[in-house]
């Protein structure tokens, strides 16, 4: 500790302290009694001055020194939870009695319940010094009102008594942040949410009560302390906006799906790999070099934390080398999200407030973040972008199919000389009967929430180049949650499935059979189209709900950044309040910091690697279970840098077993395989080959296969026992096209492929594993009858690559409408389309 201190003189102090704030309050006293009274309470809730020979010497006031010494104390125990970590021989253990201080909460032990129970105590320790405040806020606020002279709290109680407090409070704040990130780690979301959501509150309400305080000393101290108080009230105001930023962001990351270190289990972290170089290594490899560069990257930190005093050295080299890290590394992790831009001197900044004077194009934006083309936010707003348009994209097909609903109702009313209403067109659904009248109004209902969310996204986005990305209002845009919503999806794919077309009809007590009945088959297509459009309405808001997720976290973070450097600069600045608060240099030591920053980034990438091992291999890795444990890069009896040297070893194994993966093709034909024309008729008789291609030309012909978007959509699969049963782990390569037949134009075309089905591997023990990966697209550029004019590379696409082979849900994708080079295509010309699968695979033994 840097010094000692008494707690049985502490508590009676205090006791006195108390005293005279009640003496105080009561008033009715001489008033040179009551001078002398206010004279020490104000020295008790700031400083004094002692003149010497020797100089001039400051005492801390009792409230001052009392809160300090229990932030203090918060400080340590936070330090020492970070710490443990680092605690090589496991010498601090603690039990942690969660259930008595949570509802549901977790008993621990060791050094996970040391870790856990430090944290608890920092919080404790903050919670006294405010407590305190509290307690005495009454008096205080009471003696601001009353007359001038007799007010215990002065211009220096700001300056030295409330900044403190603030501190607590704010500690406090991001302790509850590493409260719930341990409670997510033992996947209990549920009680991170509610350790964050109490804490949350609790700032809140603090930040209200200083800031009222604060306003209220402005109009009872002189008007020449007015400038300095508000100073200081902006500072508070800040902090607070930083904490309560790392409290959203935190509880935006907790999910109730099972976690760890923020990474599903069953999810599969593929790499993007070169799809023009198909003799690049594979994902396994591209993910392992990754996962040793971090860790090497963690060791070098480690080693630098480890050796540290773990104290801002205050001469003046020092601290520069300690500005110019604190700027390095804050600006680094801001430019990965707000992303870079050239100044007018030529340098390259982060496109951040504090350069946007450095360049005309930054200079007239009032924020530059995500605003210059480049960062994890600008290509967050361009996804966001895009959904917007998709979805103003559905609105107007379906505003589009209610007009031709509109325009048929018409026809069969002018051609059976009847009054028809939208009311007499019914159908059976789930054994119940509807019309369409009502479906209708429900579509259209849907139809001005998407128009409302699209006019609040629209505002926003147009903010978001001109003055800042102001996403803090689209809270209202968004009334489908995605929870919600997705189960929307899913009864209206169910609506979809249960829909009875065949009982579809107008009503009518009149005969009109002969023209109603084209009506009849006319009004179920639309209908059934309706439907789909309002499905898919409905995913695209699912898809703006999370665009606009990220990108409301991404700015989140963006500030956050931004005012924990402001922060860490004004700490480093300060030296006498170093020099005075060691625990502060311990906490923001920032060698510390960075070591469990990129130890964290050095895990998730093992994890990464890990996983992808399993996948590639389809084998689990039995040593997975020990990233749990690890606590240090390269140190301790079991460390990261083993545990890769051991996943890399199993790798080499498995390669010592099945060799390298060979290369084969799977060739699929739209005629044989996609459209699976038949070879015989219905009587048995064999159907010639232009019989077959004739039937191929009519399926390519029928609207069925047409979806919302106006595209020939050819759902088919692929099966395992089209493949070598002696072989597995069968993963996609490479995919090309061809087209045969004639009429082709300019020989250049566009074939969209997607899978997004579940994938099956067939491991080397014969087990099948099941893989629902996000649905992905590749865009082929088919060549014309065997002849390639260009490059092979233009034709080979390797967008799919080490996804499963196997997979139940591919589409075909011929798109006549938007893609311009595919306008010259006749389809009634071709005679084929084939699509040339390259895959690798391991081969066992007979």
């Amino acid at each position: 500790m840097p010094y000692c201190y008494d707690p049985g003189a502490i508590e009676a102090l205090r006791g006195r302290v108390d005293c005279l704030l009640a003496i105080h309050e009561r008033g009715g006293l001489p008033v040179d009694v009551r001078d002398r009274i206010t004279q020490v309470l104000r020295a008790s809730f700031a400083q004094t001055v002692e003149v010497r020979r020797t100089g001039r010497i400051t005492h801390d006031g009792f409230e001052r020194l009392y809160t300090e010494l229990l932030i203090m104390l918060g400080d340590e125990s936070l330090t020492r939870s970070f710490a443990s970590r680092f605690d090589l021989a496991a010498q601090n253990a603690a039990v942690f009695p969660g259930a008595d201080l949570e509802p549901g909460g977790l008993n621990l032990s060791g050094q996970t319940g040391f870790e856990m129970y430090r944290l608890y105590q920092a919080a404790q320790y903050y919670q006294e010094a405010l407590d305190r405040f509290y307690a005495l806020s009454p008096t205080i606020w009471a003696t601001l009102g009353g007359p001038a002279g007799q007010s215990v709290v002065t211009q220096a109680t700001v300056t030295t008594w409330f900044e403190r407090l603030t501190r607590a409070s704010t500690q406090k704040a991001r302790v509850a942040s590493q409260i719930a990130g341990r409670y997510v780690g033992f996947n209990r979301p549920a009680l991170a949410r509610r350790v964050i959501e109490r804490a949350y509150t609790a700032g809140y309400l603090e930040s209200v009560i200083m800031s009222r305080l604060m306003l209220k000393m402005v109009d009872a101290l002189p008007p020449e302390a007015e400038a300095q108080v508000q100073q200081i009230m902006q500072e508070t105001q800040a902090r607070y906006r930083l904490a309560l930023l790392e409290m959203r962001e935190a509880y935006e990351s907790v999910t109730d799906a099972q976690t760890f270190l923020g990474i599903a289990p069953d999810f599969v972290p593929l790499p993007a790999l070169d799809g023009a170089d198909f003799r690049q290594s594979n994902a396994f490899e591209a993910l392992m070099r990754r996962a040793q560069q971090k860790v090497e990257f963690a060791r070098e930190r480690e080693e630098r934390a480890l050796n540290s005093a773990r104290e801002f050295d205050t001469d003046t080299a020092q601290f520069q080398s300690e500005l110019v890290e604190i700027r390095t590394t804050y600006e680094n992790q801001l430019a990965d999200i707000c992303g870079l831009f050239e100044g007018d001197d030529g340098a390259i900044y982060p496109a951040i407030t504090r350069y946007g004077e450095k360049s005309g194009q930054t200079r007239v934006m009032a924020d530059p973040c995500g605003a210059t083309g480049s960062g994890a936010l600008h290509e967050a707003i361009g996804a966001l972008e895009g959904s917007h348009i998709e979805l103003r994209q559905v609105v107007v097909q379906m505003q589009n199919v209610i007009e031709s609903v509109e325009i048929e109702r018409q026809r069969v009313a002018q051609q059976c000389d009847l009054q028809f209403e939208l009311a007499d067109y019914t159908w059976r659904q789930s054994g119940a009967v509807a019309d369409l009248e009502q479906r209708i109004a429900k579509i259209r209902f849907g139809m001005d929430r998407a128009d409302r969310a699209l006019g609040h996204f629209n505002t926003i986005l147009n903010l978001g180049l001109g003055g800042g990305i102001v996403f803090g209002v689209a809270a209202a845009a968004v009334e489908t949650g995605v929870a919600f919503a997705e189960l929307e999806v899913i009864s209206k794919e169910r609506e979809i499935s249960e829909l009875e077309r065949d009982t579809a009809r107008w009503t009518t007590e009149q005969q009109c059979e002969t023209l109603v009945v084209d009506g009849n088959a006319r009004m179920a297509e639309l209908l059934l189209q309706l439907n789909e459009l309002e499905l898919d309405q409905l995913r695209k808001e699912i898809e703006i709900n999370r665009a606009y997720a990220q990108v409301n976290a991404l700015r989140s973070r963006a500030r956050r950044f931004e005012q924990q450097q402001d922060v860490a600069q004004r700490l480093a600045i300060n030296a006498e309040a170093a020099r005075n608060d060691p625990n502060i240099r311990i906490f923001r030591n920032d060698a510390f910091l960075n070591a469990d920053a990129a130890f964290d980034d050095a895990m998730r990438a093992a994890y990464r690697a890990t996983l992808v091992f399993e996948y590639y291999t389809s084998q689990s890795f039995a040593d997975a279970d020990r990233l749990f444990f690890i606590r240090l890069v390269s140190r301790g009896e079991d460390n990261l840098e083993d545990y890769l040297a051991d996943l890399q070893t199993d790798f080499e194994a498995f390669e010592q077993e099945f060799g390298l993966p060979d290369t084969r093709v799977m060739v699929l034909s739209l005629k044989d395989d996609i459209l699976a024309v038949p070879y015989v008729d219905a009587d048995g008789n064999g159907l010639s080959a232009a019989e077959r291609t004739a039937r191929m030309h009519a399926a390519l012909a029928d609207p069925r296969w047409l979806d919302a978007n106006g595209f020939i959509a050819l759902p088919f699969q692929t099966r395992l026992d089209a493949l070598s049963p002696i072989t597995h782990n069968h993963k996609v390569l490479s995919i090309e096209a061809a087209i045969t037949g004639s009429d082709f134009g300019d020989h250049i075309a566009r074939l969209y492929l997607e899978q997004a089905g579940t994938g099956v591997l067939r491991g080397s023990d014969d087990q099948l594993k099941f893989y629902r990966l996000p649905p992905r697209v590749a865009v082929l550029d088919p060549f014309f009858n065997g002849s390639k004019p260009f490059d092979a590379n233009v034709y080979r696409n390797g967008h799919l690559r080490d996804r499963p082979l196997v997979n139940t849900a591919w589409t075909l994708y011929i798109n006549q409408r938007s893609e311009a080079v595919n306008q010259d295509l006749n389809l009634q010309a071709l005679s084929d389309i084939r699509l040339y699968v390259y895959y690798t695979d391991f081969t066992g033994g007979l």
